[in-house]
């Protein structure tokens, strides 16, 4: 079963981000490309199999994740309403239980 794809504006900025310094500070507009496309791929994926990917307990609530490149892309799962929420995108060396 596919589940429902919801993208929080948060995770779609920061991909932005990602993608625009890859692209522009480290001049390197193919690996942006490849980055963004790599993000959609996973997606596809989480969509299709939520439940396959680990999960850690970060503040008190579960989240997935996916490991895209050196960047990991963290979401949450609704099974009652079929949904994935993909809340964050960050470097995967980040602290990132800090940031979510």
């Amino acid at each position: 079963m596919i589940y429902k794809l919801v993208i929080h504006k948060r995770a779609a900025i920061e991909a932005y981000n990602i993608k625009t310094y890859i692209r522009d500070i480290l001049c390197n507009p193919k690996a942006a490309s490849n980055f963004a496309n790599a993000l959609e791929s996973e997606a596809v994926h989480i969509s299709e199999r939520p439940t396959s990917y680990p999960h850690k307990v970060i503040n008190g609530k579960i989240y997935r994740f996916a490991v895209v490149k050196k960047y990991l892309m963290f979401f949450q799962t609704n099974e009652e309403q079929q949904t994935v929420y993909i809340k964050s995108i960050m470097y995967g060396g980040s602290n990132y239980q800090t940031r979510l």
